[in-house]
This record gives C-alpha cells, structure tokens and sequence, in this order.
C-alpha cells in the first residue's frame, strides 16, 4: 500500500494512542485481506482439480496448478551404476566434511534421462510429490 502525502502528514500528526490505533487497524485489514485471499485460493485450487484442468482463464493473470516435489537422494543412486563417473561429479555434489549430505543438481540429472528408460525411471522415482498448489503470477502489462 502506497500513502498519500496527505496521509502522511496525517499519520505523522497523530500522538502515540492514535497512531497504535492506526497500526492495529491496518493489521486487522491485512489479516482479513489474506483470509480472504487464501479462500480465493483455495476455491480456484477446487475448482481447478474438479475440472482435470491446469489452468485457469484470466485477461491480468497467470493462474497454474502446480505439483511442487522434493527429491530423494537415495533413490537417485543407481544411476552411479549406470554412468560414466565424470558425468555422475556433474551432477551430484559430495557431502562436506561437516554433516552434510550429498546433494543432487537436478537441473543436470534431468538431462540424464536421454540416456534411456532406465534412467528416466529411477530419476521420476526419486521425485516425492507434495500436495497439488496454485501458482498465480501478473501477467505483463502490454503498452
């Protein structure tokens, strides 16, 4: 939210009471606000999933169901039995000294899966799907 000069000056004259009133009142219409964004959500998110659809029709919008996934390590490593060591550096990061895990980039082991049907299913089967989401993003404004 942008103020107004006028409104500033406003805000600025007020003394300590008025002024934590003021605050309040905006937290409450923010909180309110994203209740009912979220409910605005939720429904689009419904009705998307009732129709099989992965989008919805809007002219200042782009609104996208998407299916986020986080990726299992673990089941990624039979492609180190599949492929050429200095492909599998590329795309795996080794563990540091300090507790840490071995990291998968997945914009490279993506690209493994032209090597074949083996690959592509051991890299789908390391994907762990979490819950369907809504993706909402401006459209651009065209002159």
């Amino acid at each position: 939210m942008t103020l107004t000069d006028g409104e500033r000056d406003t805000l600025n004259a007020m003394d300590d009471h008025s002024l934590a009133e003021m605050w309040d009142t905006y937290e409450a219409s923010q909180v309110q606000a994203k209740s009912g964004r979220d409910y605005v959500e939720y429904l689009m998110l419904r009705r998307m999933q009732e129709r099989g659809a992965k989008a919805l029709s809007s002219p200042t919008l782009d609104i996208a169901l998407t299916r986020p996934y986080e990726v299992d390590i673990n089941a990624l490593m039979p492609l180190k039995e599949l492929m050429d060591p200095a492909l599998i550096v590329s795309g795996f990061t080794p563990p540091e000294q300090v507790w840490t895990e071995e990291k998968a980039n997945m914009t490279v082991i993506n690209s493994w899966r032209k090597f074949g049907d083996d690959h592509e299913r051991i890299i789908e089967g390391a994907k762990v799907y979490g819950p369907e989401r809504i993706r909402i993003k401006r459209k651009a404004v065209k002159p």
